[in-house]
């Protein structure tokens, strides 16, 4: 509620958020996708108003409507094939740009092969972790599962986690 204007009350900004919650623009990000995610398979089960919005037939790629333009151009080439060392090159983007956009395409595409990103084991871990902690703190995460976890393992896995868990 926090990004929405309105005539009495301004949006507020990306870093407005990150300073007000002291998270990182990341996890703003993915909140939003997240919510923006829920609020999309609501409209699906429920017919609610948000559905009146939305394109009446369902085209497969809907999802893509909901990503921010840079990650719609990461997407593509994902469905391609490319690994991130090749996206980092093709897109000429630093890597953890990379990485928000695979977290954002993990998020909304139902289609996304983690396990292309991120071995089976260590999903296995991160998952049984996160089903007995109940955690949302990627650095709690990071202190106590094993140290070849990384920040994009963690990331990923617990954005697929959510979202299976809002199904």
């Amino acid at each position: 509620m926090d990004r929405l204007s309105t005539a009495n009350h301004n949006g507020q900004s990306l870093q407005q958020l990150v300073d007000r919650y002291h998270v990182t623009e990341a996890d703003i990000l993915l909140t939003l996708a997240l919510i923006e995610r829920t609020l999309f398979i609501r409209s699906q089960q429920h017919q609610t108003l948000l559905s009146d919005l939305l394109p009446a037939d369902n085209q497969p790629k809907i999802y893509e409507r909901l990503m921010t333009r840079s990650a719609r151009k990461t997407h593509q080439l994902v469905i391609k094939g490319y690994k991130i060392e090749d996206l980092i090159q093709l897109r000429q983007l630093k890597r953890g740009t990379i990485e928000d956009h695979l977290v954002e395409i993990c998020m909304l595409d139902d289609h996304f092969k983690l396990d292309d990103y991120v071995e089976e084991e260590k999903i296995a871990i991160i998952e049984s972790y996160l089903s007995k902690r109940h955690t949302q703190k990627l650095a709690e995460l990071k202190r106590t599962l094993p140290e070849e976890m990384t920040y994009l393992d963690l990331r990923l896995v617990f954005a697929h986690y959510q979202k299976r868990l809002h199904q």
